[in-house]
């Protein structure tokens, strides 16, 4: 048989306590294994922390208000080459690249044959 780890005495002591929630504060009389007071007990009281939404990669940010599915015409990165985004509504991170240097492998296999291109004709 197994027995429970706390006992019921435990999670029945009170105590005052501060509330846990960022920038709240208030000192509470509440149980030990009590986190929050009561408004904060709430979930949606609670402030939740945002994730980070910057760009990473070779992403391009592009905010918008958009209400429908649009296309835009955009010019690649490394080439040059214009190629077309479809913009979402509440999407705002789209590739930076055309389709042909998306993946960092075909980046570095153009800037290869480019300087090749380029030394020779020097």
């Amino acid at each position: 048989m197994q027995l429970p780890k706390h006992s019921a005495k435990c999670c029945s002591r009170i105590m005052l306590k501060l509330c846990a929630a960022p920038g709240c504060g208030k000192e509470e009389w509440m149980r030990s294994m009590q986190k929050y007071c009561k408004f904060h007990m709430i979930a949606a009281n609670r402030i939740r922390a945002r994730k980070d939404n910057t760009v990473k990669g070779n992403n391009v940010e592009i905010k918008h208000n958009f209400k429908d599915v649009t296309t835009v015409l955009r010019s690649c990165g490394t080439c040059g080459h214009d190629y077309i985004v479809t913009l979402h509504p509440r999407v705002t991170v789209y590739p930076g690249h055309c389709e042909k240097h998306r993946n960092p492998h075909q980046r570095a296999e153009y800037a290869r044959l480019k300087r090749q291109v380029v030394g020779v004709s020097l």
